[in-house]
């Protein structure tokens, strides 16, 4: 007896991908068959993974998992299966998944991607009252990739009564719209801390958690904007400070340190917005300018020293330019001054040059007159 056949046909394209159990079993010359699943041959590889899994048991499930869209395989998705469905399977077992009866207090978890190497922990399965929720990360990776509308940690929720899986976010860290999940009926939240090389790190506590970190999220986006718009109108005296303030909050955030990093992050825009230009910034910029304008008399020197001199100045200017755009205006300053006085010796040696050429030329002309009225008064004399 065969409990399940793959049948890949070339014709009823109709029957792709469907799981069909039979009542009463087809005797064939090779035995009975239970169960089929069917797929077209022309179809790409999903339909046959779709068929593989409905047939090693998902087919029960269908129903319910109709609800995950593209996050699962068996709802029509592209990419992998679920979490849910790898557990349904055997193909994550439970020393891959830490469950909790009731949502945890303050708990750091660090969550591997379920399409990874299956190392390390692949989920979350919390039963606040009322449902399940399994937590998983996805990435753009292996059968996900491309094939996903978002990717990061996946919040799905199982109702009690065993209808239809939800998908209830995608969470990414670094932004309070996007780095928490809040259940408040049932004093439930997840936060994504930050992204790892396998997956991310989250916390699960309780609504409280979720609000303390939104606010160091949004304290910490008002932090790196004050410091951006501080960079743009380059007022970076002080600006060293904010970042480092900034770094710390960023820190402590990772680490569930939400009270700690919201104040800090405060202080970091603070000391951003009253940030100052430096002084050197208005000079350097002046010399700068000043160089251009003797940049543009040189083309016309002559002689060859003048021509180096010259040479070196453009590259004093160039490495000023290059100072200003980072922001050292100290250094802009001390090349652009640099730049300036090679301008001006090369025109002082080219038209040091070009008078010792006048001379040469004019003590020529002298030597030939005076040979011209020597050779005329010999003439005259014989």
């Amino acid at each position: 007896m065969f409990n399940y056949v793959f049948l890949v046909l070339s014709f009823y394209p109709s029957l792709t991908a469907n799981y069909i159990f039979l009542s009463r079993g087809i005797a064939t010359q090779s035995g009975i068959v239970a169960s089929f699943t069917a797929v077209e041959e022309d179809h790409d590889w999903t339909a046959y993974a779709r068929g593989l899994v409905l047939m090693l048991g998902l087919s029960r499930f269908s129903s319910q998992l109709q609800g995950l869209g593209q996050f699962d395989i068996v709802s029509g998705g592209r990419g992998d299966t679920s979490s849910w469905s790898k557990i349904l399977l055997g193909w994550i077992n439970d020393s891959q998944v830490q469950s909790f009866a009731t949502p945890p207090i303050g708990h750091i978890v660090a969550l591997h991607a379920s399409g990874g190497d299956g190392t390390g922990t692949l989920a979350l399965s919390i039963g606040p009252s009322g449902g399940t929720y399994l937590i998983e990360a996805r990435e753009s990776a292996a059968y996900d990739r491309n094939n996903l509308p978002s990717y990061g940690v996946v919040v799905i929720y199982a109702p009690a009564d065993n209808s239809s899986l939800q998908v209830k976010t995608i969470l990414q860290p670094d932004s309070a719209g996007t780095a928490v999940f809040l259940d408040t009926s049932s004093d439930f939240s997840v936060i994504v801390l930050n992204q790892t090389q396998v997956g991310f790190r989250l916390l699960v506590g309780a609504v409280r958690d979720g609000r303390e970190a939104q606010r160091a999220l949004y304290a910490i986006a008002n932090g790196k904007d004050a410091i951006q718009r501080a960079e743009v109108d380059n007022r970076i005296e002080g600006l060293d400070l904010a970042r480092r303030l900034l770094v710390t909050a960023r820190a402590l955030l990772t680490i569930g340190r939400f009270s700690d990093a919201e104040p800090l992050a405060i202080s970091a825009a603070t000391t951003a917005n009253s940030a100052a230009v430096p002084p050197d910034y208005s000079t350097s910029l002046s010399l700068i300018n000043e160089a251009e304008r003797l940049k543009g008399q040189s083309p016309d020197l002559v002689s060859g020293q003048g021509r180096r001199l010259v040479a070196l100045a453009n590259d004093r200017l160039d490495a000023a330019k290059q100072a200003f755009v980072d922001r050292n205006f100290t250094l802009a300053k001390q090349f652009a001054q640099n730049a300036i006085d090679l301008f001006n010796n090369a025109k002082q040696v080219d038209l040091t040059e070009r008078i010792l050429g006048w001379l040469r030329d004019l003590a020529l002309l002298i030597s030939i007159a005076v040979f011209a009225y020597a050779l005329r008064y010999q003439l005259k004399s014989g």
